[in-house]
């Protein structure tokens, strides 16, 4: 962001150059958000799970809190249909130590929303419960999370070693969208979630 406020869409013309540039960036000391592709490849090809959670997360950092300083794309990402900003805003809930929350009623609203429930997590998607302790790898998330209760209220939030299976750090805060990206109408530009002054500078490519 510069001093004017204004925030900065880049868009590189490739994945290559996408990643080149962030680690640039993050060189200088600079902070970016980078979109992925929903897809690489040819789009009857199952998205990678990981690289299909980045995309989702950072649609869901772009309708969130904050609008970021600067934010990395590829021509094909700008192209590419997207779904509306209402959409992400809607099915993401946001929780934080402290909050006050039923955990059986947490876990029963995933688990309609199309989370499954098992004994413990492993998978995006999954959601698991303890007594007063759930376990949740939300579908945009790249670690999953441990939220402890005291009766109806969040004592802690913390990231979980899927090998140890066990807490790590706190975090205080989780973000958790309520479905799947798969299952998301894609028929909006990336233009939508530009909300406010944005300067755009084109970095390589053929992007007319």
């Amino acid at each position: 962001m510069d001093k004017k406020g204004r925030s900065w869409l880049l868009v590189a013309g490739s994945v290559r150059e996408q990643e080149e540039l962030a680690s640039e960036i993050e060189a200088w000391g600079g902070e970016v958000l980078i979109i992925p592709g929903a897809h690489r490849g040819e789009e009857r090809v199952r998205p990678d799970p990981d690289l299909e959670a980045e995309w989702l997360g950072s649609l869901a950092r772009m309708v969130q809190g904050t609008k970021p300083r600067c934010v990395l794309v590829t021509e094909r990402v700008l192209q590419e249909k997207h779904p509306a900003p209402e959409e992400i805003r809607k099915g993401m809930i946001q929780l934080k130590t402290g909050d006050i929350l039923d955990p059986l009623q947490l876990v029963e609203n995933l688990v309609e929303a199309g989370y499954k429930k098992v004994g413990t997590v492993a998978e995006r998607g999954e959601v698991a419960r303890r007594g007063g302790i759930v376990d949740v790898f939300a579908s945009q998330a790249a670690i999953p999370v441990r939220m402890e209760w005291g009766g109806e209220r969040i004592e802690s939030i913390r990231e979980i070693d899927l090998h140890e299976q066990i807490g790590t750090g706190e975090v205080g805060e989780a973000g958790i969208f309520r479905g799947k990206a798969q299952g998301l109408p894609c028929q909006t530009s990336l233009t939508e979630f530009l909300c406010g002054d944005w300067g755009r500078l084109i970095c390589g490519g053929s992007l007319s």
